[in-house]
């Protein structure tokens, strides 16, 4: 298993939470609360599993017809209405059919799906009998279902009304939570050794075809034969492993991520071969420069290079991950992301672990731009659950009339531009001296920096110049140290003159005084006065740097 595959295969198991026994309805049918399972019966079906398959297929994608007696608030003086109508008893896992109770779970159920967009109601078919660990290596028997059918409970406004189980047409799966739950506990090879009714050797994540599932006799027969394989007993004697094809219930899972496990499954080979994912889990590819040329980005808030490159980057549609410690710039690089993509048309979707940090980019947006944004910002599901639906959509709906009321300000846009092509030219201009200044190209194999880093920190010894007549009066080795010392001087001057013409220098257009000097022909005088005219101007253009708001590091 490759690295990559290894680390989405351990989250995937994590969207499951097999490991929440207590709570989990999909690793136990009695977990949580059990006035929120309802166990199915039929008064006069013995093989219960059976008919509720046969129901399943006649009815699957089709208005429910499938009623669960007893159901309506009105209790004994039910009307049911239709043809073909098929009934099923029912009772919580406490033994208890309250019919008022029932509708006050499918207002909770349907006031989840409003907030989350996420059915979690199922309709199970068989059911696994066994015994987990869990924390603290304690054991629990649990009831396990099988196979698990997307429903809709349908109530009408009639109080005498039963309430009917409408079969969704999507697609039918074993339970996950079961198989992974098995895998952790027995191992891979038993867990994939579990029959599919597709076929043997069937990927047991694969949707089920109805079709070959029939009437799921042929099905459970090997159900039943292989957990008869691999069924043991306990110490006491019990039968730690058991199958009951006639546990049929209606329950919800409590963890709205099963959704997204099944997504990942079924686009598994786009993410491992997505190269955004081989960035994050394997070794990335050595970092290529972006031309950003035609690269056309908004910015709204101040940036640097480092986060302007990060942001042309993202609009021209490379995926990449940024880490920053606190106080780098990712909030103002956010908001200006979001600015730029939306200048462009496109739609946003920000989420975060925190709600301070969209809090914080929200903030940070303008009041323009912020009307053209919705923030949804709970933290929990029970923060989630007290949102009022109402309210979300009308305000979505006040941000879909606010886009289509907006119209173009060209003068305040071309007024925009005017000022991004002022920072272009000055970014330009800046980079261009830059390079100047640190190429290669520079004086006697030094980039100009470097020289004039040397020249504004001159330690040759000062050379003493005299009359002819003092010169008779001057001992062998005082000429001789004189003479080197000119020499030295002469050394440095070529350097900085003779192989390079002056007019070449970075430093030259910054202070007026170095306009038409010659220094090859200055030092042709009598005097080392004029020679000191470079490092006298070169110091006084540092100065005029520093008026600029700029260091000679700069």
């Amino acid at each position: 298993m490759s690295k990559i595959s290894e680390n989405i295969e351990a989250f995937t198991i994590d969207l499951l939470h097999i490991n929440d026994v207590i709570s989990n309805k999909l690793i136990d049918l009695y977990a949580g609360d059990a006035g929120k399972t309802f166990f199915i019966s039929h008064p006069t079906r013995e093989n219960l599993s059976k008919y509720v398959l046969e129901v399943i297929a006649n009815r699957i994608g089709k208005i429910g017809n499938t009623v669960l007696l007893k159901s309506a608030i009105a209790g004994e003086s039910e009307q049911i209405i239709g043809k073909d109508i098929n009934d099923l008893a029912w009772q919580d896992a406490n033994g208890v059919a309250d019919a008022t109770s029932l509708h006050r779970y499918i207002d909770n159920v349907y006031r989840e799906l409003d907030l989350k967009g996420n059915n979690p109601l199922f309709f199970s078919v068989g059911a696994i009998k066994w015994k987990v660990a869990y924390k603290d290596n304690l054991i629990k028997e649990v009831t396990s279902p099988l196979l698990l059918f997307p429903i809709k409970l349908i109530r009408s406004a009639s109080r005498a009304t039963p309430i009917y189980v409408e079969f969704i047409n999507d697609d039918i799966y074993i339970n996950p939570c079961f198989i992974a739950s098995l895998r952790k506990s027995a191992g891979d090879k038993i867990a994939d050794e579990f029959p599919h009714p597709n076929a043997v050797g069937q990927d047991v994540d694969f949707p089920i075809d109805l079709y070959k599932l029939g009437d799921g006799e042929g099905y459970f027969d090997s159900v039943t034969a292989y957990v008869n394989s691999q069924c043991r007993t306990d110490i006491s004697g019990e039968t730690t492993f058991e199958f009951d094809k006639n546990v049929v219930a209606i329950a919800q899972y409590n963890h709205d991520e099963l959704c997204m496990y099944y997504d990942i499954k079924r686009n598994k080979e786009k993410i491992y071969s997505h190269p955004l994912v081989n960035r994050i889990f394997n070794k990335c590819e050595p970092y290529q420069e972006f031309d950003y040329s035609k690269t056309m980005t908004q910015f709204i808030m101040p940036r640097d290079s480092v986060q302007e490159r990060i942001i042309k980057r993202v609009v021209a549609g490379q995926s990449l991950v940024v880490k920053g410690p606190p106080g780098t710039g990712k909030t103002v690089t956010i908001t200006n992301l979001i600015a730029s993509l939306l200048a462009q048309n496109k739609k946003v979707l920000l989420s975060s672990q925190k709600t301070a940090a969209m809090g914080e980019v929200y903030a940070k947006l303008p009041e323009s731009i912020r009307k053209f944004v919705m923030l949804l910002d709970s933290e929990t599901e029970a923060q989630a659950s007290k949102l009022n639906v109402v309210d979300v959509k009308m305000e979505f709906n006040q941000l879909l009339n606010d886009k289509k009321a907006y119209r173009f300000n060209s003068d305040k846009y071309e007024e925009f531009e005017s000022g991004n092509r002022d920072v272009s030219q000055a970014v330009s201009t800046i980079s261009a001296y830059r390079k100047i200044m640190f190429g290669e190209k520079g004086v006697a194999g030094k980039t100009y920096y470097s020289a004039l880093d040397t020249i504004c920190n001159f330690d040759i010894d000062p050379v003493l110049f005299m009359d002819g007549k003092d010169a008779y009066h001057l001992t062998f080795e005082e000429y001789s140290h004189s003479a080197k010392h000119v020499e030295e001087a002469g050394e440095w001057c070529d350097q900085a003159t003779v192989h390079h013409a002056f007019i070449q220098s970075p430093w030259y257009p910054i202070n007026a005084d170095f306009t038409g000097v010659d220094l090859e022909n200055q030092l042709k005088g009598n005097s080392l006065e004029d020679a000191l005219i470079l490092p006298r101007n070169m110091l006084r253009a540092e100065g005029d740097l520093f008026l600029c708001g700029m260091s000679k590091d700069e």
